[in-house]
């Protein structure tokens, strides 16, 4: 079985500067794990996008249309089975999406961890900016094999000790009707629980994997929100900078979103690429 893949989703078929950017820090840093695009079927034989694939030397994977359908679609695919045994000869998974950049190669050190899935944290929104859960999927660690024995199973493992574990931010309704589940548990060779929770779940794909997917099954082993930190930065990389002592972290996702000058600082050669990328 290989150690780790990169998959990265390209369901367009032109890069603009940040994208460009993003794929030379992933050839860079990442060049020694075999790197595969997702992309969806529509653009099997576009030309265009054939050349992409060609110019950095990538092999795509690709998956029904409906799946890069926007951000709906594309929660569908990372909360879909078919998804994960598609990469099921490898260990670990990196999510890379494009609004991702990474600074060093050492996902050796991430995989001996032996996290089942590890992303940025996230903040709360008060003057505080309290780092209160981790899980970015942008820019995320995820091991193949737990992902998919959450997918297919038909069984609640609600414990009190895991409902007290889980922030605030996974919402109060959706844990009251974990705990129903667990009380209806009698019913569970009739019904699958976990196949009716994601039929209503509605929210991002990764807030499923941080906070819920514990709870289908046994030891789904989440990062601490300090390895989280030394992982990847999102939000508030000025905050996450002085909370990691001073140090840049594995890599970081939706830098162009959330504080672009603070990564053109920090990361020399990104402001060279940025600057001498005009194509």
């Amino acid at each position: 079985m290989n150690n780790l893949v990169v998959v990265i989703p390209i369901y367009k078929n032109s890069l603009n500067s940040a994208d460009k950017a993003s794929l030379y820090f992933c050839e860079k840093y990442l060049n020694k794990y075999e790197l595969k695009v997702i992309s969806p079927e529509s653009l099997k034989y576009d030309e265009k996008y054939l050349d992409i694939l060609k110019k950095y030397d990538l092999k795509s994977v690709y998956f029904e249309n409906k799946f890069f359908n926007g951000i709906k679609g594309y929660n569908k695919l990372m909360l879909n089975l078919s998804f994960y045994e598609a990469f099921s000869h490898y260990q670990y998974m990196l999510v890379y999406q494009l609004d991702a950049l990474v600074f060093s190669d050492d996902l050796s050190y991430w995989i001996s961890k032996e996290y089942d899935y590890v992303g940025a944290p996230w903040l709360t929104n008060d003057q505080y900016k309290i780092i209160d859960s981790m899980g970015n999927g942008g820019l995320s660690l995820r091991k193949i094999s737990k992902f998919i024995n959450v997918l297919k199973s038909k069984k609640i493992l609600f414990t009190d000790t895991k409902f007290m574990e889980t922030s605030m931010r996974a919402g109060l309704k959706k844990m009251i009707i974990l705990k129903l589940f667990y009380k209806l548990k009698f019913l569970e060779p009739i019904f699958n629980f976990r196949a009716i929770f994601l039929f209503f779940y509605k929210q991002n794909e990764d807030v499923f994997w941080a906070f819920y997917a514990k709870f289908f099954t046994e030891n789904f082993k989440l990062s601490t929100v300090e390895d989280s930190l030394k992982f990847a930065f999102e939000d508030y990389p000025a905050i996450c900078l002085k909370r990691n002592n001073n140090e840049l972290p594995f890599g970081c996702h939706a830098w162009e979103r959330y504080d672009f000058d603070f990564w053109i600082k920090n990361i020399g050669e990104l402001s060279v690429i940025m600057n001498l990328d005009n194509e």
